[in-house]
């Protein structure tokens, strides 16, 4: 039996009773029970190597490779970077007018479905200089590049020089002396950061709940969870606030509300993306990565923030590459414990891939069997090392579902961490195992469609342990690999987005992005556009 959802004064006596009481010890069962935190312990011995603290991805092989144009581009999506950047082109708008177009939206709270803003603050000033700069670049003809111009907003853990890095906190108010070196990279870019958007307390709540603010829902109805962390990024893109959003992902924080929010998305390879004036910098899971309208946009973001030239031009090319001739591993066993509605969604996709030329192969994954049990313990340790100063200093302004996710990681045996981060470096090889074999693994993107969330319930704090693991169920794997993985729209399941995830060797981004790209194609993964949708062109 799962933990149930708890909200409001449930979850406050809960929380209390966990930290004073022997409670937390019953909780934290049946919590072991839901993650299969015992199977840890019961996997034979082969399955725990040396222990590796090492972060470092394993590489089975180096990136593939192909001709460079064999397809036509992507079609141009409506609000992508390359939709806006044909405008400026035409002269048809220019960097301040859409600047102004965005923040008149903003002003008239004009939100859609969403319903709240998805944004936690703004820093006009900059974001006005930095569009009247792009307007001259764009006047005389020398733009910087695809992102030159467009509006881009930043998650609440990177830093913005001037403004609050709270994470989604109430207590951390302290301007940020400097910029994060992404949000450097994307402004020398000539991109428009201009505000920070929500996320869920120290991203960890994947359905999008917070005790702190009254959150946006999901894109496409008022009565459905956005997921998260990253909730404001990827309500922001899928309201056409901006075509593409900086975003971070420690256990599908990005891939999660990408998915359930009809758009495209990328975790590039741990590593490839500098983290430094970012929480939290020192994550061994945690990556600074994207949401956007379309795979070109997730390659413009990507070109911007990553100093290897020779694999940008190789994501361009990408493109372009099609899949003919790779082989895409189907851990069958995955697919089938979907429902009917999201599964036949993700089949048609892998269909259509089949017959643009790829090679469908079964793999078994024992790994995402284990990986949530593994990814608890991980994200535990580095939780409670991450807040332990923060817990003694501002338990009481924290959610309760923070504190009582706080109080049962101190009832998690130590034995039980180490045995777990033994496990994922037995994992990570197992995955190489895999892609000396395949070039690509497809993986759904959540087990559930969005969980209800009712408005009334907001600034409630509330915790869903069954929603949690529905979310995260597909995603830890790639955080606790260091693999690049990205999540494309596939469809519509009673009115709601349905994703897939395409999962790559280590620093083979490329090859995602020739997958998605072909989809993109193929017309099976457009952005889906929520009642409501204007883009910020319009």
């Amino acid at each position: 039996m799962s933990t149930p959802r708890l909200k409001g004064n449930t979850l406050a006596l809960t929380r209390k009773m966990a930290g004073t009481t022997g409670v937390g010890g019953v909780v934290w069962s049946q919590l072991s029970r839901d993650y299969g935190l015992g199977a840890l312990r019961r996997l034979p011995p082969e399955t725990r190597t040396t222990l590796d603290t090492s972060p470092v991805p394993l590489q089975a092989r180096p990136p593939r490779s192909g001709a460079l144009v064999r397809f036509d581009a992507p079609p141009v999506a409506s609000g992508s970077i390359s939709e806006i950047q044909a405008a400026y082109t035409r002269g048809d708008t220019d960097p301040v007018e859409v600047l102004g177009g965005v923040l008149a939206r903003l002003e008239r709270a004009d939100f859609g479905e969403a319903t709240h803003s998805p944004l936690v603050s703004l820093d006009l000033a900059r974001a006005r200089s930095l569009a009247h700069a792009s307007l001259a670049r764009w006047k005389a003809g020398e733009p910087l590049g695809p992102l030159d111009g467009i509006p881009l907003p930043l998650t609440d853990t990177v830093d913005l020089a001037g403004v609050p890095t709270r994470a989604g906190t109430r207590y951390r108010e302290d301007p940020a002396p400097a910029d994060a070196i992404a949000v450097t990279r994307l402004v020398e870019a000539g991109a428009i950061p201009f505000a920070k958007t929500l996320v869920t307390e120290w991203g960890l709540n994947p359905v999008g709940f917070s005790a702190h603010h009254p959150m946006p829902r999901n894109a496409w109805s008022a009565a459905h969870a956005p997921g998260g962390s990253a909730v404001g990024a990827a309500v922001a893109v899928a309201l056409g606030l901006a075509p593409v959003a900086l975003a971070a992902d420690g256990g599908g924080s990005l891939r999660i509300p990408a998915a359930l929010n009809g758009l495209s998305s990328l975790k590039p390879t741990y590593g490839r993306v500098p983290r430094q004036g970012c929480l939290p910098a020192d994550s061994t899971v945690w990556h600074l990565g994207g949401i956007g309208r379309s795979a070109s946009d997730l390659v413009a973001l990507l070109t911007a923030l990553s100093d290897d030239r020779g694999a940008a031009l190789c994501w361009s090319d990408a493109l372009r590459r099609g899949v003919r001739g790779l082989r895409i591993g189907v851990p069958a066993a995955e697919w089938e414990q979907l429902a009917s509605g999201l599964a036949s969604h993700g089949q048609r996709a892998l269909a259509a891939l089949q017959a643009s030329g790829a090679q469908l192969v079964n793999v078994e994954l024992p790994a995402s069997e284990i990986s949530a049990a593994v990814g608890i313990f991980t994200i535990a340790g580095e939780t409670m090392g991450l807040l332990t100063d923060d817990f003694d200093r501002h338990a009481r302004v924290m959610g309760d579902d923070l504190r009582l996710i706080l109080h049962l990681l101190e009832q998690a045996p130590l034995r039980d961490y180490f045995i777990a981060c033994r496990t994922r470096a037995w994992l990570r090889r197992q995955l190489v195992h895999h892609f000396d074999d395949v070039d690509l693994i497809a993986l759904p993107a959540v087990a559930s469609p969005p969980p209800p969330w009712s408005l009334a319930d907001d600034c409630v704090a509330i915790t869903d342990d069954e929603a949690n693991r529905a979310m995260t169920r597909f995603m830890l794997l790639g955080n606790l690999t260091g693999l690049p993985c990205a999540t494309v729209p596939v469809g519509l399941s009673e009115g709601l987005p349905v994703g897939m995830q395409l999962m790559g060797d280590a620093w083979d981004e490329a090859t995602v992005f020739a997958g998605m790209a072909t989809l993109e194609r193929l017309g099976l993964c457009p952005p889906c556009v929520p009642p409501g949708y204007r883009a910020s062109t319009g």
